[in-house]
């Protein structure tokens, strides 16, 4: 777990060794363990490895220090920070170059069956020096060639310089878990693991894509597209490839959800214990590590699930981290993370940070997060990592992902309600509807039955329109016009649940929440492991009918039968569905609201065409704001400052 960036200038122009070096400082939080560069030529001029001041004391003494370098012949730069996870010696040093010293990379993620593909490539010939995965992603593809990203469970974004074809090529994982940005032009190419690394480099101009901010403002909608918050940074999408050489760069997807093979012949058993076996392989790999590993535990299924089954596969007591808030009981949900302590006798760790709250704070971590958010959740969860942190745990294990694939949020009922009425279940829909009324309450029943009937018309893209009315006053907003027009969902399958679930994954909700969980956990030096997105567990859900996601007014109907016998019943019978609870509304009324009547009195706020600013005085005086909106404003606001200081710094180094 890593950062990483790159310089390639066109026409033979030599790299900026300080910008190089400024991109890869500005991310020591990301890898304070080791730091490494290589100067390249693609003409073909002896490379040049350097280190840095973070570099392992015995390769100090090895290679050149980047200060050193005063003029060169190079057009290729690569650059690495290390978190140091697996094989903790000086072979896991970065970047890494194979014994013909034709293929250099960089590589920032882990490849969770490392083991079993050394192995295989053993077989055809290859030999290893370290014991990591590095090396082994590395000959994978020059094994391989880009067929190599078939082959790999894990996250990661890597780029390799392959010096026998000439090219540049970086990939990113199936479900983008690991960060990969890039700036192109017609004089440089620039890549990095955050946005503000790109910026530092002095080679960019700053401005910020209306586009973007539009959409976050008006349809609370965020990482939804390649597009960053800042004009001409963009990122590699998830589950695609890129090549670059003097002539051209090419994107390429090279990975589309495989659910061509159903299972709709097997019965629950057999589903069961498949999901099982998936399951808990998946967390079995991702507790692969040289260095301490946690668990973050909320009371829901998902983390408890996780929890249950790595305690399973490890002998040693095992450490949990849980947040909750003592202000509201619906912020608290100790009774039943108690309930998964009692049964597997953790060694669990809490968390409550009310006071820790305040302006310069939110203001540093939305700089941290290289944009605004839509809630103070994910800033909750950053202070729960400064806790793993501070306890010396350095890999963590947490439920990203669970309720996209296993139908875990009630926003979907409504879309299986739809897909009912619409083939005439009536049976089933009235099941549906009574069990909703009685486990949730009539007021929900009749919401779910609104949107059902409203979906059945407008379908999907209309039913976003209408959930987005509650984040968002779109008379605050007046500057952005007709311009801004919200973003497109698929919908690929015939089932309106999948359809739903589907976009979920890939567009409106999992890729904003692992841009949030990448910024949070290498903010602190912490690994961040995500069980529920190992491509082969998404697969078979994908393969599975709505039934075994959804029934019955239950959400994760699968994870709940398989796990019976591991999870205890107190969580298996949860309905409630309360995500990771923070105060927000709270927080910008209450304890921030002075700093924030400051910040928006200030000459910046007023001069952003963003927003009428007479208009936010008024919603801010007579608190009339949407769901978590002025917190919304205010991440903003604070990001475009951090990121203006930046660039003007960078500008200023010349």
């Amino acid at each position: 777990m890593c950062g990483i960036a790159g310089i390639f200038q066109y026409h033979a122009s030599p790299v900026s060794v300080e910008a190089l070096r400024r991109m890869t400082d500005r991310v020591r939080h990301r890898g304070p363990d080791d730091e490494g560069y290589v100067l390249l030529s693609t003409a073909g001029r002896p490379s040049q490895a350097l280190s840095g001041p973070d570099s392992h004391p015995a390769l100090r003494e090895q290679i050149a220090d980047i200060g050193q370098v005063t003029n060169h012949n190079f057009d290729l730069g690569m650059s690495f920070r290390r978190l140091a996870i697996v094989d903790l010696s000086p072979t896991g040093h970065q970047p890494l170059c194979d014994d013909s010293g034709k293929y250099w990379m960089t590589f920032n993620g882990e490849i969770y069956n490392y083991i079993e593909i050394r192995e295989e490539l053993k077989v055809l010939g290859h030999s290893f020096y370290s014991q990591g995965d590095a090396e082994v992603l590395l000959k994978a593809y020059i094994q391989w060639g880009e067929k190599c990203l078939d082959r790999f469970i894990g996250m990661f974004a890597f780029v390799i310089y392959d010096g026998i074809e000439k090219k540049i090529f970086g990939a990113r994982d199936r479900f983008g878990v690991k960060p990969l940005c890039y700036y192109h032009d017609k004089k440089v190419f620039l890549w990095a693991s955050e946005e503000k690394q790109i910026i530092d480099s002095g080679l960019v101009s700053l401005k910020f894509d209306e586009e973007a901010i539009g959409n976050f403002l008006l349809y609370n909608q965020l990482h939804y597209s390649e597009n960053t918050f800042i004009d001409g940074i963009k990122q590699i999408p998830a589950g695609h490839y890129f090549t670059l050489n003097p002539q051209q760069f090419v994107l390429k997807r090279y990975y589309h959800i495989n659910h061509a093979n159903s299972v709709y012949s097997m019965t629950d058993a057999e589903k069961d214990e498949r999901f099982f076996e998936l399951f808990g392989n998946a967390v079995q790999l991702r507790l692969r590590s040289d260095v301490p590993v946690g668990i973050a535990l909320s009371g829901g299924l998902d983390s408890s699930s996780i929890a249950m089954m790595a305690k399973r596969f490890l002998q040693e007591q095992v450490r949990t981290f849980s947040v909750y808030y003592d202000q509201d009981k619906k912020y608290d949900e100790r009774e039943f993370i108690q309930a998964v302590l009692d049964t597997g006798q953790f060694d669990p760790v809490y968390y409550t940070q009310d006071q820790q709250v305040n302006l310069d704070a939110v203001s540093e971590w939305s700089f941290q997060q290289d944009g605004p958010t839509t809630g103070a959740s994910p800033y909750s969860a950053f202070l729960n990592y400064k806790n793993v942190r501070k306890s010396g745990i350095i890999v963590l294990l947490n439920g990203q992902g669970g309720d996209e694939i296993l139908g875990g949020y009630p926003y979907y009922f409504k879309y299986l309600l739809s897909d009912e009425l619409r083939h005439g279940h009536l049976t089933a829909a009235m099941r549906h509807i009574g069990s909703w009324a009685k486990h949730e309450s009539a007021g929900f029943a009749a919401k779910t039955i609104a949107g059902a009937v409203y979906s059945l018309f407008k379908g999907q893209q209309g039913m976003l329109s209408l959930e987005n009315k509650k984040y968002s006053t779109p008379a605050l907003y007046r500057g952005f016009g007709q311009s801004i027009k919200g973003i497109r969902l698929n919908e690929q399958f015939e089932s309106s649940l999948k359809n739903a679930m589907y976009n979920t994954l890939n567009t409106t909700m999992l890729p904003h929440l692992l841009h949030w969980e990448d910024r949070n956990s290498m903010s602190c030096s912490i690994e961040s492991r995500v069980p529920f997105l190992d491509h082969r567990l998404v697969e078979f859900m994908y393969s599975l009918p709505d039934g075994d996601k959804i029934s019955d007014g239950l959400t994760k109907v699968i994870l709940r039968r398989a796990l019976r016998n591991l999870v205890p019943a107190k969580i298996l019978s949860r309905r409630d569905k309360k995500g990771f609870g923070t105060p927000t509304d709270q927080w910008t009324g209450g304890i921030l609201r002075n700093e924030i009547r400051d910040l928006l009195n200030s000459e910046s706020v007023k001069s952003r065409s963003w927003w009428d600013y007479s208009a936010l005085i008024r919603a801010f005086e007579k608190n009339q704001f949407a769901v978590h909106e002025l917190w919304k404003i205010v991440t903003l606001e604070l990001f475009a400052r951090k990121f203006e200081v930046l660039y003007q710094q960078s500008m200023n180094r010349g």
